[in-house]
């Protein structure tokens, strides 16, 4: 992709020259008992245009609390966990997201409309199994301490075909919707019986969409129910409820944004 990496280096300080950035930076090195400890050459100096800095896992008090803003004040963004605290990749890349969104309004550049198709699939199509929930992640070959210095390899040596197989089974598939057809549906509750998480429900007063999610309000009695309902968030994909459902009326939608 381009992209240089600068291994074993720590920043010591930021200064301008002619209206770019110039970053300060010593070299490291690692002893024999894994510590870091300071190396030649002469500290060195990369310039650049714009200095991004990841500075932890946790939030700061001072960060904004508020979801809806990424900037505290001219120029200056937060986003990731350094805004959010400690979460996934997923929501890392969708923090940053919305973070670019917000700049690129304030640059006054024009983001093109998403375009968001869907496409039902078929419950034999659907290979995702309960016991893929159960699976722990596999471990990845490393480099051992020795053999990382003074080489461009990378430490985690990634996974065999195989093994990225095996391990590509832990995802969820969030990109797929599961949605039971009131029209068809016999209140069986085969679904609701066979869900290994309470992610379906029998509601009452329909369903309400807003920005592509779906909330309703949930009830315990059966003879005042008007729906039933699956809550996406809770989904793990499972596809037991499919398998269970007598009548077919389960639907799996994959969703695609371009």
């Amino acid at each position: 992709e381009g992209i240089a990496l600068h291994f074993l280096a720590t920043p010591q300080k930021v200064t301008e020259e002619n209206n770019h950035a110039i970053l300060h930076l010593e070299r490291t090195a690692v002893d024999n008992q894994g510590q870091f400890i300071e190396a030649d050459p002469a500290p060195f100096s990369l310039e650049a245009t714009r200095i991004i800095f990841a500075i932890g896992q946790d939030a700061e008090d001072w960060a904004l609390q508020d979801e809806a803003q990424s900037r505290t004040e001219e120029g200056f963004y937060l986003t990731g966990d350094f805004r959010n605290g400690s979460g996934t990749v997923i929501e890392a890349c969708a923090a940053g997201r919305k973070t670019a969104k917000r700049i690129a309004q304030d640059l006054g550049v024009s983001i093109p409309e998403q375009k968001i198709t869907e496409q039902e699939i078929t419950a034999q199509e659907w290979k995702r199994q309960l016991a893929d929930n159960m699976l722990s992640p596999s471990p990845m070959q490393e480099l051992i301490l020795a053999e990382r210095m003074g080489q461009s390899l990378e430490v985690e040596q990634g996974f065999n075909e195989s093994q990225a197989l095996e391990e590509a089974k832990r995802c969820y598939l969030c990109q797929y919707r599961f949605e039971i057809e009131a029209e068809r549906c016999i209140y069986c509750l085969k679904c609701i019986e066979a869900m290994p998480v309470n992610c379906i429900s029998l509601i009452r007063g329909g369903l309400n969409w807003k920005d592509g999610r779906v909330t309703f309000k949930t009830t315990d009695e059966y003879n005042k129910a008007d729906g039933i309902a699956i809550d996406h968030d809770a989904c793990v994909r499972c596809g037991e409820c499919v398998r269970a459902c007598p009548v077919d009326c389960i639907s799996i939608i994959k969703i695609e944004c371009n």
